[in-house]
């Protein structure tokens, strides 16, 4: 078992990730309800921005309780320290205050932490991996209390917005979408290619997509 005064600790450091720069406000979170009494989980591949959009959704509120659950100072944590973890967030935070939990499947059982904290009647937004939120005990242990949302990584034109571009006036989109398109430019077509291969080169991911301007190294 964890020392309280561990968990205590960490939870005071602990602060959500920095928004990126320039930031892009993702369209999913319009579609996440400020509270409810479901919890919400957050759910994608590796570093396709989980951890961004929960901060975002943190900005909403005036207070809050955040915890990354892979810390290092919180490895080993089970279900038998959640009584002092439950009693640290209420210290913390009004008894009514949402709490964020960062990388669930680092913990075990964290599901049994989930549940009680939405009996105490505080709304709970969960990230994790898709194998964990995707588990069979996510259904059977938190039945019919949980909405999940998918969360992808950059499209192209996030990507172009991340990176300050704007897509060529005739994108060669319609050309391999097999559409009719008017005649276009050797140049546009190329401008328009070189975007969307450093989309995928790089993976999409907001934390892995390079913040350079176009023109710069």
């Amino acid at each position: 078992m964890l020392l309280r005064n561990t968990i205590l600790s960490v939870l005071k450091d602990q602060s959500p990730p920095e928004p990126l720069t320039p930031e892009v406000p993702r369209a999913l979170a319009a579609a996440i309800p400020k509270a409810s009494p479901q919890a919400l989980a957050l759910k994608g591949v590796r570093r396709c921005g989980k951890s961004i959009l929960q901060a975002q959704l943190m900005r909403r509120h005036s207070h809050f309780c955040y915890c990354n659950l892979e810390d290092t100072r919180l490895f080993g944590l089970s279900p038998q320290d959640f009584p002092s973890v439950l009693a640290v967030m209420d210290e913390l935070s009004p008894a009514t205050a949402p709490v964020f939990l960062d990388e669930v499947q680092a913990v075990a059982e964290w599901q049994r932490l989930v549940r009680t904290l939405l009996d105490r009647g505080r709304p709970v937004c969960v990230t994790g991996s898709n194998a964990s939120l995707l588990g069979r005990e996510l259904g059977s242990k938190l039945t019919g209390r949980h909405r999940s949302f998918e969360v992808f990584p950059f499209d192209y034109r996030k990507y172009l917005t991340f990176t300050a571009q704007t897509p060529a006036k005739a994108p060669c989109w319609p050309i391999w979408m097999g559409a009719a398109s008017p005649p276009i430019s050797t140049n546009a077509i190329l401008k328009s290619c070189r975007s969307c291969c450093a989309t995928s080169s790089n993976g999409s991911s907001p934390s892995v997509t390079p913040c350079a301007r176009p023109g710069t190294s």
